[in-house]
């Protein structure tokens, strides 16, 4: 899904008013249906490349998927006006508006990937050759796991160095990390912000520090070299990965939540911005490149520079590493990679 906020009317057609409140009512709330929308999810990770043989499994495969019981986390309201007053009345023209409720309705869902069929023969030379029979079945992959810390109003409005020890950083071979900062959904109901745009909330990275080693060797101090080490982490997969986490028109540092709405230039696409930093190295024939990461600490280091906000942001980091699938006496296993 591409992370740029989609202008819903444009895409899907007009929404249903049932009902609508007058010009200056403060008591009554507005009620509206928006047309079916359609959306599709990458399940980056899940079961790797390989070629899965479904047949040696007891009781098939089964997806869970958990779907988002708030609707603010799908659909966000872009307040536009002249008026700098978030808890107005969304009555009001030209001031902020909120959702008070709603009710999300997903169906028709559908799981789409490429399945081949072997004939019997076929399945028993593959079987055969790869000893089905004798051992435990066996391929790799990439997984990713996330950890997020949030950092407050008044951290954000001064200048100076961040460090953190990024936790529950422990694996066996850690390939890339990607960071980035998301907005939190407000108390009030006022979101002024869109929720799920990531954003890049430091003046420079820094460096990571793995076990005393720093990664990289030289800072990351503008938005071209940023966008240079992202694109380095998913080149080998797909550079588009890496596209639609930056805008060369919309990406800036140091990003912090606007509190007002804005009189004029009110962006109709979101600032979003990513840093990834690639730690493996070149390894020999059969072996891992990431780094071993289980027992040292993974530090963060970033410099910001002084921005006034009253917003605090949640950053986050996502950590790329290796781990081995395994189906034995057919049931499906997960090496987590610690």
């Amino acid at each position: 899904m591409n992370l740029v906020p989609n202008n819903l009317i444009n895409q899907y057609g007009n929404w249903v008013i049932n009902k609508a409140p007058a010009e200056g009512d403060t008591n009554t709330d507005g009620n509206i249906d928006t047309p079916p929308m359609s959306f599709s999810i990458p399940l980056m990770g899940l079961l790797g490349n390989a070629c899965v043989p479904l047949n040696e499994l007891k009781g098939g495969l089964q997806i869970q998927i958990k779907w988002t019981p708030n609707i603010r986390n799908v659909i966000w309201t872009n307040s536009v006006g002249t008026k700098d007053d978030p808890t107005a009345s969304p009555a009001v023209t030209g001031t902020a508006t909120k959702i008070i409720s709603g009710d999300l309705h997903v169906s028709n869902v559908s799981y789409e990937a490429s399945v081949r069929t072997l004939d019997d023969s076929s399945y028993k030379a593959v079987a055969d050759e790869n000893n089905f029979d004798s051992q435990p079945i066996e391929w790799s992959d990439q997984h990713f796991y996330l950890t997020e810390k949030q950092y407050l109003a008044s951290d954000l409005s001064v200048a100076g160095r961040v460090h953190t020890i990024v936790p529950s950083f422990r694996f066996s071979s850690l390939n890339n990390i990607f960071t980035a900062a998301f907005s939190n959904l407000a108390s009030d109901g006022y979101d002024l912000n869109p929720p799920n745009v990531p954003h890049i909330p430091w003046d420079k990275l820094m460096n990571y520090r793995i076990g005393g080693i720093q990664h990289p060797t030289n800072e990351i101090d503008n938005l071209p070299k940023m966008v240079q080490h992202t694109v380095a982490c998913c080149s080998n997969c797909n550079p588009a990965a890496a596209v639609n986490m930056m805008s060369s028109e919309y990406t800036v540092k140091n990003y912090r939540d606007i509190t007002t709405i804005p009189a004029t230039d009110v962006p109709t696409k979101w600032d979003r911005g990513v840093i990834g930093v690639g730690v493996k190295s070149f390894p020999d024939i059969d072996a891992v490149g990431g780094v071993d990461t289980r027992f040292i600490d993974t530090e963060f280091e970033a410099y910001k520079t002084a921005v006034a906000t009253t917003a605090p942001l949640t950053n986050v980091w996502v950590a790329q590493f290796d781990c081995v699938y395994v189906i034995a006496d057919g049931v499906l296993s997960f090496s987590d990679g610690t």
